[in-house]
């Protein structure tokens, strides 16, 4: 029984500081960090295609070209690659718990 209590003891140290590394991780893409990158991505395109490009169309009527085939493109925005990564543990899906985790969404921390 005392071996039993010294096991539980110990799961529940190492739950709680990978708790603490989640939450470190976790907090960084909080709703407010995503609303904030959202926010400013929208207002950067926004000051873009409202202000600046406005502005720069006008050159051409003062006799002011682009300089060139370069200058002339339109920029180009990478789509983002990355995806989340979906939850795969059966207790944060509705399946049944499972005792491990597939090796593809252990942990690394």
């Amino acid at each position: 029984m005392a071996e039993s209590a010294r096991s539980i003891a110990k799961l529940g140290r190492e739950v709680y500081d990978r708790l603490g590394v989640f939450s470190k991780h976790f907090s960084k893409v909080g709703p407010l960090a995503r609303q904030t990158a959202v926010g400013a991505y929208n207002e950067a395109v926004g000051s873009l295609e409202t202000r600046v490009l406005v502005t720069a169309r006008k050159f051409p009527e003062h006799g002011i070209s682009g300089g060139g085939a370069e200058a002339t493109s339109s920029p180009r925005v990478a789509p983002i690659e990355r995806q989340t990564r979906p939850f795969v543990a059966a207790e944060l899906t509705g399946g049944e718990p499972v005792r491990e985790l597939p090796a593809r969404a252990v942990d690394a921390a």
